[in-house]
């Protein structure tokens, strides 16, 4: 009989920490065109804030169909670059609009900011590479 590895101690290490994207699928969801990555970078990031602003706002008036539909959006850009963990807490949010269920929806758009601050200075420093 096969026997199972022995767990690691607790507290031995930490998990690994998600990556903000995933530069490779992002590439081969383009068929390897980084030159369209770069521009897809720029205009992402000229147009995730207001997306983001939709989002909050729809939050704070408790509008569950305008949460969807900017989830949704911001979700799909966010695909582009196999950023999987902002899209999938984007993601969440189009599901709770969905729903019209919105208790926990601050919570899960400050997670989602958080993947934002991990995710822009990377596709800034793509867009401007881009522009060079």
């Amino acid at each position: 009989p096969r026997r199972a590895p022995a767990p690691s101690p607790a507290g031995n290490r930490e998990p690994p920490e998600l990556s903000p994207l995933d530069w490779q699928s992002a590439l081969d969801r383009l068929s390897g065109d980084s030159k369209l990555l770069d521009e897809l970078a720029e205009v992402f990031l000229a147009e995730y804030p207001p997306l983001l602003v939709q989002i909050r706002q729809s939050i704070d008036r408790g509008d569950a169909s305008g949460l969807k539909l900017a989830a949704h959006t911001l979700k799909g850009a966010l695909v582009n670059f196999a950023a999987a963990p902002a899209a999938s807490a984007a993601a969440a949010l189009e599901l709770m609009g969905c729903a019209g269920e919105l208790s926990g929806a601050a919570d899960v758009c400050r997670q989602l900011e958080c993947h934002l601050e991990r995710l822009t200075p990377i596709l800034s420093a793509r867009a401007a590479t881009g522009r060079a």
